[in-house]
């Protein structure tokens, strides 16, 4: 059972990123099926150009993996530190809104 109120943020920040790893999927699939990209370029990332959507989302789907490590290394932190509940939990929110703003 949950009882700390930072897991919240975090296990919905662990879906969005979830349903951005999909996300990415399904436009490389779409790409391969249009016939915009090959499917041997994912092997070596080398030959034709990518198309816009497929760079993009490729390129938000990485940026996902790099500060967020910090945020889940840091509430863990916070947890065995139990630090005041109410201000890491407001502060992990925070951080999670910045995330979907930086998406949009």
């Amino acid at each position: 059972m949950i009882k700390h109120p930072l897991f919240f943020p975090m296990f919905f920040y662990i879906f969005y990123m979830f349903f951005l790893l999909l996300k990415n999927f399904k436009i490389r699939v779409k790409a391969i099926e249009n016939g915009e990209i090959s499917k041997t370029y994912f092997k070596l990332y080398t030959g034709s150009e990518l198309p816009l959507e497929v760079d993009v989302m490729g390129r938000h789907l990485n940026n996902q993996f790099q500060l967020p490590l910090v945020f889940f290394v840091t509430c863990l932190t916070l947890l065995n530190l139990q630090v005041s509940p109410i201000v890491s939990t407001i502060l992990a929110s925070l951080f999670v809104l910045s995330r979907l703003f930086h998406s949009y």
